[in-house]
Parts: structure tokens; C-alpha cells; sequence
């Protein structure tokens, strides 16, 4: 996947995951982890921000402060423009 053109982007990005507690031990293993591998890795590559929200669905578990942190970055986004 070519990652440049989001590393070259005029705006602020933001990368969430979870943390994964709360999940089945083999998805963690199988799945979790190597996705929070690889959100690690895309968030270095192209300079965002990495939001590590505690739980499996942080959209669903933790929905405030995943929505704080999309509007904190439309904000940001806006500013830039």
C-alpha cells in the first residue's frame, strides 16, 4: 500500500485502535496484535497520531473519547486549511 501521499497530506492525521483488553485471548494473538503492529507502523510512516483507546470497540466502548479526539482533529484539520 503506497503510504507516501498520506504522509505528504496538508492535514493532521489520527490513527485509533483499541487496546484490545477485553478480547478473546486468541484474537489477541492472532489478530489484535498483529493490527496494533500495524497501526503502529502505518502512524510512524506517515507522521499521525496514534490514539490507543482501553478496550476492544473503542468507537462503541469508549465513544466520547474517540469523538473528542475526531473533533479535536477536524478542528485542527479546519485551522490548517
Amino acid at each position: 500500500m503506497p503510504l507516501q501521499p498520506l504522509a505528504d497530506a496538508p492535514w493532521p492525521t489520527l490513527i485509533i485502535t483499541g487496546t484490545r483488553e477485553g478480547a478473546p485471548e486468541a484474537y489477541r494473538r492472532y489478530a489484535g496484535e498483529p493490527l496494533l503492529a500495524a497501526a503502529d507502523f502505518i502512524a510512524d510512516r506517515i507522521g499521525a497520531e496514534r490514539l490507543r483507546v482501553p478496550g476492544f470497540y473503542p468507537h462503541t466502548e469508549q465513544p466520547t473519547l474517540v469523538n473528542d479526539a475526531l473533533r479535536d482533529l477536524w478542528r485542527r484539520a479546519d485551522a490548517a486549511a
